[in-house]
């Protein structure tokens, strides 16, 4: 994967190595825009063990500083702006990318605005070599 992260932005990447445990359910099938306004535990529940992926904390954008570790994989604690994969769900997946914000402080109108698609232009660099879409 090629990143390139906004400036004051933190970039982490990473693969799981052991069972997840999420609070969040499991969905099936979904469409990588689904995830979009989504926590990360929604993401990390639909995983399986040996996902690779790479996190942009772009916390810059709602007036924060980028905090995002590797502990924080799968907390509800940070909201999905976009994410891209090497396949067309997170299940078919091995790798992804996907930009976070913290969920805590956006208000109702940054929510409606990242579920749209329209709270900021940000999208991962997608260079995975597939014909998966940002979303």
């Amino acid at each position: 994967m090629n990143f390139s992260p906004p400036l004051g932005a933190a970039l982490l990447a990473t693969a799981i190595a052991g069972p997840l445990t999420a609070c969040a359910a499991r969905t099936v099938g979904e469409p990588l825009s689904f995830y979009r306004g989504k926590t990360l535990d929604n993401v990390a529940a639909v995983v399986d063990e040996g996902f690779l992926y790479a996190v942009q904390d772009d916390s810059v954008l709602v007036g924060a500083e980028p905090t995002f570790d590797e502990a924080q994989w799968g907390a509800s604690a940070w909201t999905v702006l976009a994410v891209c994969a090497d396949a067309e769900t997170l299940e078919e997946s091995s790798r992804a990318e996907l930009i976070v914000v913290p969920t805590a402080g956006l208000n109702p109108a940054e929510r409606r605005a990242i579920e749209s698609g329209t709270f900021h232009d940000q999208q991962p660099s997608c260079d995975m070599h597939s014909s998966a879409e940002p979303s």
